[in-house]
């Protein structure tokens, strides 16, 4: 499945926010699918952004222009943890019925399901540890779907990347 075929890339300009350093802007957080920068290996993200600017069967009328609002806003925000990557696709393209969306979005997350590693729960340090302990996995040769799987298993308690590495190879057998 090809996401590009799905959806939009953001074509906002770049959010000015006086009161923050150019750092510490959310937006900094966050991969962003422009017409200059396609979609990216999708394991190494947390969370998926997408837009749905859709109108049909919309209570509110002008739903569809709220994706774009939604970001203008969003990006200004003050940043959150550095350790936690995100990815903003874009919009969702219409399809020629409201079904067609539908199927289009049920599509689209049951793709992202096993590919993005949501876990808000986790504390700052064991995400950050997860992060190394994943892409070391990774590296020896398995699937990110794997490497979750075996990462999920080991005890926040268990902080540094290194002994979640050593735990998770343990419970795969290595």
């Amino acid at each position: 499945m090809e996401l590009k075929n799905y959806f939009s890339p953001v074509s906002l300009e770049k959010p000015g926010n006086h009161f923050l350093a150019d750092k510490a802007i959310f937006c900094r957080n966050i991969t962003i699918h422009t017409p200059d920068i396609g979609i990216g290996n999708l394991s190494e993200y947390q969370i998926a952004i997408i837009g749905i600017p859709e109108d049909r069967n919309a209570k509110i009328k002008g739903s569809a222009a709220a994706p774009d609002h939604v970001r203008n806003n969003l990006y200004k925000l003050y940043r959150v943890n550095p350790v936690l990557k995100i990815i903003d696709l874009g919009n969702l393209i219409p399809g020629n019925s409201i079904q067609d969306t539908y199927y289009a979005l049920r599509d689209i997350v049951l793709e992202l399901k096993d590919k993005v590693s949501a876990e808000m729960g986790d504390s700052p340090a064991a995400l950050k540890g997860d992060q190394e302990a994943l892409e070391a996995m990774r590296s020896l040769g398995y699937s990110a779907a794997e490497a979750r799987d075996a990462l999920r298993k080991i005890p926040n308690d268990i902080e540094s990347g290194s002994d979640r590495l050593r735990a998770a190879l343990k419970l795969l057998g290595k």
